[in-house]
């Protein structure tokens, strides 16, 4: 998410009642020069790499900075995507903090977010006959958009274009309001992450209904206490035998919340949690246990205060401990937030000319703006910077897409190559697809040229030399 890019973004308002208002927003963006389309998305969606690449397409960063005029325009609202939790919003994160733009705005400002694809897993567990789940070639239930649509009586006739699968989403959130209108109110409650905290304030056993797995999980627990973070919650599967785990020392414990069933969950208040009251709650979903009597297994839970500290000690030990980067695409979270003098340098660089752009992006405080600063400049208009930056920048482009490190995070045009050329041996569909042949045609392209230039620099590293002045290497 943090080397690719999006190509194409398309937004629906609604009002409550899920009546579109105005036109759509829609808009496509060609290839940043660092980035190298995947074969395999390519083959899925049919694009070409000359629409790819089209230069009458907006670049990557006018085509996010229309995106944050139309979505700033439309806040506070509630953002929703399909998927988008785990896929959409980290891409939009990520476009926005590279064209220095503060990068949350689906929850701040009044804004909550959620995701349509947890709530027809969620609906499906609470009420299946509310919707028709279709299966998959694998034999499994499937909540594909483009397979969930037709099933319940909706085109879908434009699967992974943009526009498209919001309208299909849109149309699956109003049957659901139709058919579950409880359930698609809860969903735009838990959209905000106060009203998240205010449920798990209220509610010390609960269900929860977890967007996991082919179908989704439901889960009778008890909340336990607050992570590393202060929107990370912890809540113990209620369907655990309580003697077994209490009678764990620290390894064997540390051991069992590992292993699976995972005895604790781990619930993010900010990102738009499905929750039903016990009594809520249809009985086969409750393990075969009363609301009643799993209120008491919740209580009895809560006064082992030594069980909690236990169990609340061995979660946040077990808690993911990731390595500083030396990609400035993969520091959004790892540098904490700007201060308010560089959010104020952010807005004067976008406003002023480039020539005073490359100027703005060597005075921010944090370095990840000055990087990618420097960056765009380069992107947007690189005759902007001086002849020896322009040279050292092209060098970095080169270097990092002809990398033949297998370790490099982001797609090459080796690895990429080397990709299609399998694709096409194992599948003569792909051997004849034309814009395959295309896409394969400019890679060779591609790679025999950057042989005859070389290359030197790494762009989007920390060892980037600045263009003048010192400044971080």
């Amino acid at each position: 998410k943090g080397f690719d890019q999006i190509l194409q973004f398309a937004g629906l308002r609604t009002d409550d009642d899920l009546n579109v208002l105005g036109e759509p927003f829609e808009i496509r963006s060609r290839l940043m020069p660092h980035v190298i389309p995947s074969p395999g998305a390519m083959r899925v969606t049919g694009m070409t790499i000359e629409q790819l690449t089209d230069l009458a397409r907006p670049s990557h960063y006018e085509m996010m900075t229309s995106v944050r005029q139309a979505l700033g325009a439309w806040c506070p609202s509630v953002f929703v995507g399909y998927n988008s939790l785990r896929f959409d919003e980290e891409f939009l994160r990520q476009a926005f903090y590279q064209c220095l733009y503060p990068p949350y705005l689906t929850n701040t400002g009044g804004s909550g977010r959620a995701d349509a694809l947890h709530l027809m897993r969620a609906v499906a567990l609470v009420d299946p006959d509310a919707l028709n789940v279709p299966i998959a070639d694998s034999g499994k239930p499937t909540f594909s958009l483009e397979k969930l649509a037709p099933a319940n009586g909706l085109p879908h006739l434009n699967a992974h274009d943009a526009l498209a699968d919001v309208q299909t989403m849109v149309a699956m959130c109003q049957l659901v309001r139709e058919r579950r209108p409880d359930m698609w109110s809860r969903f735009g409650s838990l959209a905000h992450k106060a009203a998240a905290t205010d449920f798990l304030s209220e509610h010390e056993s609960f269900v929860l209904l977890e967007s996991v797995g082919a179908t989704g999980m439901a889960v009778p627990v008890v909340k336990l206490g607050v992570g590393p973070q202060p929107t990370l919650i912890y809540a113990l599967d209620l369907r655990c035998d309580l003697d077994d785990l209490a009678a764990l020392d620290e390894d064997d414990l540390a051991k069992r919340i590992a292993a699976s069933p995972r005895p604790v969950r781990r619930i993010k208040t900010n990102a738009a949690p499905l929750f039903l009251p016990l009594a809520e709650a249809p009985d086969r979903l409750l393990g075969g246990q009363g609301p009643d009597e799993l209120r008491a297994r919740g209580r009895r839970v809560c006064r082992d205060q030594g069980l909690v500290e236990r169990l609340l000690r061995a979660m946040s030990g077990a808690e993911a401990d990731y390595p500083p980067s030396a990609h400035v695409e993969q520091q959004l979270y790892e540098g904490g937030f700007w201060s308010r003098a560089d959010e104020q340098r952010m807005t004067a660089f976008h406003s002023a000319p480039w020539v005073q752009r490359a100027e703005l992006a060597m005075e921010f405080d944090d370095r990840r703006l000055r990087l990618l600063a420097r960056r765009l400049v380069y992107f947007e208009a690189p005759n902007a910077l001086a002849p020896e930056e322009r040279a050292r920048m092209e060098g970095a482009i080169t270097q990092r897409v002809m990398t033949e490190d297998e370790t490099s995070p982001w797609l090459t045009a080796p690895a990429a190559l080397r990709e299609l050329e399998e694709m096409m041996a194992q599948d003569m569909a792909v051997a004849a697809a034309e814009h395959l042949q295309g896409y394969r045609a400019h890679l060779h392209a591609r790679m025999g040229l950057s042989q005859r230039s070389g290359g030197h620099g790494v762009l989007g590293r920390q060892e980037v030399p600045p263009p003048r002045g010192g400044g971080p290497r």
